[in-house]
């Protein structure tokens, strides 16, 4: 009898086929289906727990044998450096630019002139329309003219205003004690000059400046206190006194130029014994002798800062 299994009622798919491998069984799986399965296989169990966390590399390494830190370690892991690897074949040849591949949005470059293939090209740039350049820059100025600003701030070539022909700066000799210094020309000019015993006059019609020594302040006066303060304005003192050793001050005054001079004489009759006395402060530099005798002169220099020191004592 020729039997057409496939035809059989009952039978399970899998029972019509042969195992194909030693020591199977035919049996059931979870759904119920037929299947050949190993011998002595049953169905699967429940899922296990977690087994614990193995070593890790590191941990192996250092059980293998091997002492080290982490980074040791993975610095044990890099290898030699390789050789060179062959050259790579060589790249198609570039394509020579046109205006079409140089493109600008505000319209600033206007065309491309290439010499060689991405090597050397001529841009031509409208420099009307590049940012924060002056427009005068951009233009040529003449032989001799600067880039400056005018009185609104806009940037211009301007040609700088030129002297007059023949210009010069002289001094000559004016009144006793005096020079004049003049520039010819009639254009303006600054002097500063500082000295104590200066006096400068200026002619705005001949812009003429007269330089001159000022005349000395004579004081004549008697101290009827215990003290007097000295003024930095005066230049010669003529003092004398009705009382003993009256104490001399320093002048208080700030800006007083270095150099400036107070010539002091004590007045009092030699047989009198009226002295004077400068008063002793850090600022009073002589420290030697501090007592202007009767009928003796001396002289105060102001060496800068407030600092004063008497310079000579005579009869």
């Amino acid at each position: 009898l020729k039997v057409d299994a496939t035809k059989l009622k009952g039978i399970p798919a899998a029972a019509l086929e042969p195992a194909g491998t030693a020591n199977y069984v035919l049996t059931t799986d979870a759904s119920g289906n037929a299947v050949w399965a190993p011998s002595g296989t049953g169905p699967a169990g429940p899922k296990g727990d977690k087994g614990a966390d193995g070593s890790s590399a590191y941990q192996m390494w250092i059980a293998a044998g091997n002492t080290g830190t982490e980074a040791e370690f993975l610095a044990s892991l890099v290898g030699a450096t390789g050789p060179a690897g062959a050259d790579g074949k060589d790249g198609k040849d570039g394509t020579v630019p046109t205006a079409a591949d140089v493109k600008s949005t505000d319209g600033s470059i206007k065309g491309v002139k290439a010499k060689s293939a991405l090597v050397e090209m001529d841009l031509e740039v409208d420099a009307t329309k590049l940012k924060d350049i002056p427009a005068a820059a951009i233009k040529q100025g003449t032989n001799g003219q600067v880039l400056t600003t005018d009185n609104t701030g806009t940037t211009v070539w301007a040609t700088p205003a030129a002297g007059a022909d023949d210009q010069k700066l002289s001094v000559t000799a004016g009144a006793a004690d005096t020079s004049v210094i003049t520039l010819e020309d009639g254009s303006n000019i600054t002097i500063k000059l500082e000295h104590p015993d200066l006096v400068i006059t200026e002619d705005p019609a001949t812009r003429t400046i007269t330089i001159g020594m000022r005349p000395l302040k004579i004081t004549e006066l008697k101290i009827t206190e215990g003290e007097y303060t000295l003024s930095a304005d005066d230049d010669i003192l003529l003092l004398n006194s009705d009382i003993i050793n009256p104490i001399l001050k320093l002048p208080t005054e700030i800006d007083v130029p270095v150099g400036k001079r107070i010539y002091i004489a004590n007045r009092n009759p030699l047989n009198a014994a009226y002295d004077m006395v400068f008063e002793e402060q850090p600022k009073f530099l002589s420290l030697t002798t501090s007592t202007l005798h009767q009928g003796a002169t001396t002289m105060l220099v102001h060496v800068g800062e407030g600092r004063y020191m008497t310079v000579g004592h005579s009869y």
